[in-house]
């Protein structure tokens, strides 16, 4: 079994599970699971873990990330993006400059309330299968972050076709966004296009598709494949090979800090193999004296017991 993650630059079309299971099939291992669900219609970056990297998911999940795309003005539809059926169709005169305002009011720390269709669930159940029996959804509202939102017109007219750049805090529905610029516009609006450029510090320049993948042989997939220690960025510890049996434990143990500033109690840190370098888990700072005399309570282990 191989433990690491992908790059992978997502098509239109497939589910992002749908490319978890080409992934399984390439490679050959059951193991496989992403950091964030892109759409269908949507491109661009799916982080793809693999082996024991599936259980570093929950932090990558908590990157910020960004997008780019276009919000067509004038249409909205049931699912707020291009693949839903038309609701309400009308011609909209919205001025670039009003437009750029919708958007200002967009960023900073917003009330969100998540899509019908979507995969959160109500009660158990996920909101896009009541949706779809023509039931009301009532999910609540969340608090998201955006940091940029800015917009162009890409095509003129009476329904005119925005393009945008979008940067924003995990867990944040573009689709909103898109419906959200059209409501403050007084017009019907859906999000046309989507594409993911950037999760946290990885980018979709960096990324490859599936097509490349299939054309490759084992060799030239294995080079694509990450170590977990990139996966997440977190103060580093590294954990004397004594040490081992007891981390396997779940007992605190000693180590050094691999770089310099300061480790305060309670915080979170990477804890590498003292020979190899290679993520062995992470653990909650429990004592530090010098640096290299690091005490570090275990939670997420990846040693056989």
């Amino acid at each position: 079994m191989v433990d690491g993650f992908l790059l992978i630059d997502k098509q239109t079309g497939p589910t992002s599970h749908d490319v978890v299971n080409s992934v399984r099939r390439l490679l050959g291992q059951k193991r496989v699971g992403h950091t964030g669900t892109l759409d269908p219609m949507a491109t661009g970056l799916l982080i793809i873990l693999l082996g024991k990297a599936t259980r570093l998911a929950k932090w990558m999940q908590l990157a910020d990330k960004t997008y780019t795309g276009a919000i067509k003005l004038g249409i909205s539809t049931d699912t707020l993006d291009a693949d839903g059926k038309i609701v309400l169709e009308e011609k909209c005169h919205a001025r670039i400059d009003q437009i750029k305002a919708a958007a200002h009011s967009l960023t900073g720390e917003i009330s969100q309330r998540p899509p019908a269709f979507s995969a959160i669930k109500v009660n158990g159940t996920p909101a896009y299968r009541i949706a779809a029996r023509g039931r009301e959804v009532d999910i609540k509202l969340r608090k998201v972050r955006v940091s940029k939102y800015e917009v162009w017109v890409e095509e003129a007219g009476e329904n005119p076709l925005i393009g945008f750049s979008i940067s924003c805090s995990s867990g944040t529905y573009v689709r909103v966004l898109a419906a959200d610029l059209g409501s403050y516009l007084e017009c019907p609006a859906h999000l046309a296009s989507l594409r993911r450029t950037s999760v946290g510090k990885f980018n979709a320049k960096d990324s490859v598709t599936l097509e490349d993948m299939a054309r490759w042989d084992d060799k030239g997939r294995n080079k694509q494949i990450k170590p977990m220690r990139a996966a997440i960025d977190m103060p580093e510890v590294q954990v004397f090979e004594t040490e081992l049996k007891k981390m396997s434990e779940g007992q605190a143990i000693r180590g050094s800090q691999l770089a310099s500033g300061e480790m305060s109690i309670g915080s979170t840190a990477k804890l590498l193999h003292e020979r190899t370098s290679q993520l062995v888990g992470l653990g909650k700072i429990v004592a530090s004296g010098d640096k290299n005399n690091i005490m570090v309570k275990p939670f997420l282990v990846f040693l056989e017991s």
